[in-house]
């Protein structure tokens, strides 16, 4: 299986268990995924947000504010491709605002 591949699967199974609450699972998957999909960094940068999404989940805050940080340029760069993405992220840091730093997020994926 090439990285890309491997790392697709990955990350849909981190989804999957995102989606089921294994916040800390999702995380280990996420990580998991391969940092060089072969240059294809827009499955990079989603693969790097669901990871920000999920480290949120589990309460790791800075690693996920770190991660987003990282995608946000490839996301922002086409932004009508990455629209649920940007949505999400919105509605994210309004809520963590809301909440104060022990706002939980909301549990979106790209």
């Amino acid at each position: 299986m090439r990285p890309a591949e491997w790392a697709a699967t990955t990350a849909e199974l981190g989804q999957a268990h995102a989606a089921h609450g294994d916040a800390d699972q999702a995380v280990a998957l996420y990580r998991a995924a391969p940092e060089e999909l072969d240059g294809n960094r827009e499955e990079w940068a989603r693969i790097a947000f669901n990871l920000s999404l999920a480290l949120a989940q589990s309460g790791a805050y800075a690693e996920a504010e770190r991660r987003v940080r990282a995608a946000l340029p490839v996301l922002r760069a086409e932004p009508a491709r990455h629209r649920k993405a940007l949505a999400t992220l919105g509605d994210y840091a309004f809520e963590a605002a809301r909440m104060g730093a022990g706002g939980r997020g909301v549990r979106g994926r790209a």
